[in-house]
């Protein structure tokens, strides 16, 4: 069709990632991570599911110092009114879970 048109001057190279733009497909990769990475966080929450509790705290400890939160109470053993206490260094903020 092109070829038959003088005005053109180029040539499609990728014609398969053309009709895929054109019918606004995913390409294949990208589907294939997608599916790749729903799988993952599904078996991630399987995984975090069959934690003791003391495991499971550590981990939410590790991820929170990570994000840049100080834990000022205690980790692991009751508490009477909170669970957690944390301090954003930068900010000064503190957070309190029960």
């Amino acid at each position: 069709m092109m070829q038959g048109f003088r005005g053109t001057i180029c040539s499609v190279r990728e014609l398969d990632y053309l009709r895929r733009r054109i019918a606004a497909d995913l390409d294949p990769q990208v589907q294939a991570t997608t599916s790749a990475r729903h799988e993952l966080v599904k078996n991630v929450q399987i995984m975090v599911q069959s934690l003791y509790w003391d495991d499971f705290e550590l981990l939410i400890d590790l991820l929170l110092q990570r994000a840049g939160w100080n834990r000022v109470s205690e980790v692991g053993g009751p508490e009477k009114t909170l669970d957690i206490t944390l301090l954003a260094p930068i900010t000064g903020t503190s957070l309190a879970c029960r």
